[in-house]
Formats: structure tokens, C-alpha cells, sequence
């Protein structure tokens, strides 16, 4: 019985190494760097030059950023070859407005209860919804729509 266990365990945890170290994580993540570059940019540019409050700031920066994301992905890492083009974004936004919610809310929580910095905020929660993201973009935006 507990070799069985241990058996189930150690494929899940090879299945789960396979996904995160994987050539497709590795460019998914220098894609997200460069659409995270824009992202970032734009929320600057909004909380800082423009001074808008940090929810606009980052609601508006997200979909610049997942503009970028979204075709970085499609085009140079899932070599995705979906004609439908206007409905595979609208399965990514699906996909992607609850990582924006998520953003709000844990943004919310930093900024306006633990009194952390905006900017440093939006560090952390990037990293946070960056799993959520990949998971969700790779197995549904960029695997069923082919």
C-alpha cells in the first residue's frame, strides 16, 4: 500500500517538474517578462506621472500587458496556429480577468491594510498570479483552441 502511494507521488511530482521546467514554462516566462516590462511600465507611468489611483492604474496597465502576453504566446512560444483569432482572445480574457481580480484584491491588501509600498505591491502579486496565469493560458487559451 505505501508503495503505491509513494509510486502516485513521485509521477505527480515528476509531472509537476515537467510542466515548470519545461522549454514552454521557460519561454512563457521570458514572454510574461517582456509583456510584465509594458505592464509595469504603464502602471508607473499611471500611479507616478499621471497620478491616478493604483486600481485604474493597474486595470489599464493589465490590458496592455496582456496584449503583449497574449501575442508573444500565441505566436512565438505556443506556435499557436488558431485562426479565430478576436474569440482566442476572448477565451484569454476569460481566463486572465480573474488573475486581474485576484491583482485588485491582493493590491488592496498590501496597499490600503499592510501600508506597503504601491510598487513593491505589485511586485509580489505579479509573481502570485503568474502560476494562475500559465496554467490557465497553456492548458486552455493555447491547447484546445490550436
Amino acid at each position: 500500500m505505501k508503495k503505491k502511494v509513494t509510486m502516485k507521488k513521485s509521477r505527480m511530482s515528476k509531472k509537476v517538474f515537467q510542466v515548470f521546467f519545461s522549454r514552454i514554462f521557460l519561454l512563457y516566462l521570458l514572454c510574461g517578462g517582456l509583456a510584465t516590462i509594458v505592464d509595469w511600465g504603464v502602471y508607473s507611468i499611471g500611479i507616478y506621472i499621471i497620478k491616478i489611483n493604483y486600481v485604474y492604474s493597474v486595470t489599464f496597465s493589465f490590458l496592455l500587458g496582456s496584449i503583449t502576453n497574449f501575442s508573444l504566446n500565441k505566436y512565438l512560444n505556443f506556435k499557436n496556429k488558431y485562426k479565430k483569432l478576436h474569440y482566442q482572445f476572448l477565451v484569454y480574457l476569460i481566463i486572465a480577468i480573474p488573475g486581474l481580480l485576484l491583482t485588485i484584491l491582493l493590491m488592496w491588501m498590501m496597499i490600503d491594510v499592510l501600508l506597503m509600498n504601491l510598487f513593491l505591491s505589485r511586485i509580489i502579486t505579479t509573481g502570485v498570479v503568474l502560476i494562475y496565469n500559465y496554467l490557465g493560458h497553456r492548458y486552455l487559451t493555447f491547447n484546445i483552441l490550436r
